[in-house]
């Protein structure tokens, strides 16, 4: 009788456990990974995961020279005036950058309109951005310095937003989330990379300005990416494709008022045709004798 109570006492807790371990089973399943890998290779955009990447490559300068290019020796008043100065100005670029190029390019409409924006209004704006930073650094002009800090956040600004519409556009729902995830992933890392070359080249660099180093590094890893992402580009790939193109075709203004008739409209015409099929159904049906 104990044995019996006690197995009925435990076997609720068993299942219990049980229930817990498969739902962490679950939970750490490799499945949904194999699942976005799988989507990501066969999708026919899959590289567009690294396009945010890519410009956090060119970006990673940025993380050294905005504060030692702010720095001025021996007053420290004018250094955090200068560094805050710095931040408003890069702040600003990537605020206008998305802004313009939205009011200037019906990009949204278009897969292929929208990448090649993100790599020449982007990736490509950056690069100049940093030649002028490197000019800058190069003569010493911290105002120079603010100007291509500019420049360079219109295209960062442009490349991170667009970016992330491009993938909400193309990818499905059910494996959006993982797939933006993978972007944000490889943009930190990314990031991080090339952050951590350049405080090396900080560091250990025996150059006669290693500011303007720096700057070049940018550039040059601006204009590869730039060229690479470009011929990508020509050569139809990824939204470049005719087959993402045909589903967003250019299209007028929408009116509020004209869509919502316009519903109302195909969903009276849909109550329409379901009462004639019931009434055709019904003549359809054999005379009872």
């Amino acid at each position: 009788t104990d044995n019996g109570l006690s197995r009925s006492r435990l076997s609720p807790l068993w299942s219990r456990y049980c229930h817990s371990c498969r739902r962490a089973k679950d939970a750490f399943s490799l499945a949904p990974m194999k699942e976005i890998a799988t989507y990501i290779s066969s999708c026919g955009f899959g590289w567009l995961v690294i396009l945010d990447g890519s410009s956090a490559l060119v970006w990673g300068p940025e993380d050294i020279l905005g504060v030692s290019l702010s720095i001025v020796e021996g007053d420290e008043e004018k250094t955090r005036f200068r560094v805050g100065l710095t931040v408003a100005v890069v702040g600003l670029g990537l605020l206008i950058g998305p802004t313009l190029t939205n009011l200037l390019i019906s990009s949204h409409k278009d897969p292929a309109l929208l990448q090649a924006t993100c790599i020449w209004c982007g990736i490509g704006v950056m690069t100049l951005g940093w030649v002028a930073v490197a000019l800058a650094a190069t003569y010493g002009h911290y105002e120079s310095f603010l100007v291509g800090t500019f420049i360079r956040t219109l295209g960062s600004g442009t490349v991170w937003i667009g970016s992330t519409l491009l993938l909400q556009m193309l990818t499905d729902a059910q494996f959006l989330g993982r797939t933006l995830a993978l972007a944000a992933t490889g943009e930190t890392l990314l990031e991080g990379l090339s952050a951590t070359i350049c405080g090396q080249i900080q560091d250990r660099g025996r150059f006669a300005n290693n500011n303007a180093i720096l700057a070049w590094f940018g550039a040059a890893m601006g204009a590869l990416l730039t060229t690479i992402w470009t011929i990508y580009h020509l050569r139809g790939g990824a939204a470049a494709q005719d087959r993402f193109r045909q589903n967003y075709q250019a299209a007028p203004a929408s009116n509020p008022e004209v869509e919502v008739a316009s519903t109302r409209n195909h969903a009276k015409s849909d109550k329409i045709s379901v009462e004639e099929d019931r009434g055709n159904s019904a003549s359809r049906l054999p005379e009872l004798t």
